[in-house]
């Protein structure tokens, strides 16, 4: 109609990343005025699968299962560092047109740099829109070793007034994190 527009695709093969992702089929996203509705919206490639959802006529979450860290690479092509590992990425707002609530998080058992296991992965992510400060809870844990940083980063300036009126943990970009690293050997400075 006049306000609201449907998309749906037929089952076949789209491209990501040079994958063949299989999309399900009756699958269809309508959007309009201040709403979104999303229904049977899977994207699969082997193990893979990549979920889009709606909630409460505004709400949208992501959902990627099975996904690889080697994807980094092939995104951010940087030698020095191979990245490696299954993981899980959840992320969700309860307004798509005006983000709220937003969440996300990232699991994983088994996290590799270089071919080294660093062990289990788990990053969530939090904020209450877009202007707010990201809350970020990380933590790398394998056996006795264990990393740790949490912390708050501003998306945006903090008050809507002047740049140069604001005191630094105000701005945009201002980033305030702790780090704990226990039973590390020194060389993970390398």
């Amino acid at each position: 109609d006049s306000t609201h527009y449907k998309v749906n695709f037929d089952q076949s093969n789209l491209f990501i990343l040079e994958k063949p992702w299989v999309i399900q089929k009756d699958n269809y996203i309508i959007f309009g005025d201040r709403n979104i509705e999303v229904d049977n919206f899977l994207l699969r490639f082997r193990d893979q699968q990549i979920r889009l959802q709606s909630f409460r006529n505004k709400g949208l979450s992501l959902e990627l299962k099975n996904m690889n860290f080697s994807t980094i690479d092939d995104v951010w092509d940087y030698d020095p560092l191979d990245f490696d590992g299954k993981f899980d990425f959840y992320a969700s707002t309860d307004n798509v047109f005006n983000p709220v609530n937003l969440q996300g998080r990232i699991v994983s058992d088994t996290f590799r740099v270089n071919n080294d296991d660093w062990g289990a992965f788990r990053l969530d992510l939090e904020a209450s829109d877009l202007q707010d400060k990201l809350f970020a809870y990380l933590t790398i844990t394998r056996g006795e070793n264990q990393l740790i940083a949490e912390g708050n980063y501003n998306l945006g300036n903090r008050k809507e007034i002047e740049d140069v009126l604001l005191a630094d943990a105000e701005k945009r970009n201002w980033f305030d994190f702790n780090l704990n690293i226990s039973n590390y050997p020194f060389s993970i400075a390398e």
